[in-house]
């Protein structure tokens, strides 16, 4: 007989909460412990087997359906809080990303300004015109850009804030929600 099967006769009679089944532990000269249902050496011994302890619906069961039943809404709540995190950066990045793809095509139409302005004193004005241009352009770029991730730390909050108030609610629902 292998160790696995002995050990597998072992925890079926742990399960089925057979105290009858005669079980027995053997040493091996190598140190392994092996289980058996019939003796399995010189050294063998018979254990008892116990059977575990029942839970009925009324001592606990009801207790932990409930339990699992709130951290399942619970977790529902953590959902939904990212959920509305991604929904919002998407309404709030989403569009400052265009408009920064837009300022991005001003620079470079500006760049290319530049690149053909006249190397003379007319010139060197219009390239500091156009670098003036380039510059708040930039400006307006960094400026919408935090005005966006701005919206984002309000929208984060605004989410979290939704959260704890399910989460709040969720535990007051709770039958016995100090016991659980």
């Amino acid at each position: 007989m292998s160790n696995g099967w002995r050990l597998g006769v072992l925890a079926l009679a742990l399960a089925t909460g057979s105290v009858q089944a005669q079980v027995y532990k053997c040493v091996r000269a190598n140190g392994v412990t092996e289980y058996a249902q019939t003796p399995c050496g010189d050294d063998a011994r018979e254990v008892e087997v116990r059977a575990a302890p029942t839970t009925s619906a009324d001592d606990g069961g009801d207790r932990n359906r409930q339990a699992i039943a709130q951290s399942t809404a619970l977790s529902s709540a953590g959902i939904s809080e990212r959920n509305c995190v991604r929904r919002a950066e998407a309404d709030i990045l989403g569009p400052a990303n265009r408009r920064a793809a837009a300022y991005q095509q001003q620079i470079s139409a500006l760049n290319a300004q530049l690149a053909g302005a006249a190397n003379d004193l007319a010139g060197a004005t219009s390239q500091s015109g156009i670098r003036t241009q380039i510059a708040g352009v930039q400006q307006a770029m960094a400026t919408d850009r935090s005005g966006a991730d701005a919206q984002v730390v309000v929208a984060r909050q605004d989410c979290a804030t939704a959260r704890r108030a399910r989460e709040d609610e969720i535990r007051r629902e709770a039958p016995n929600a100090s016991s659980l």
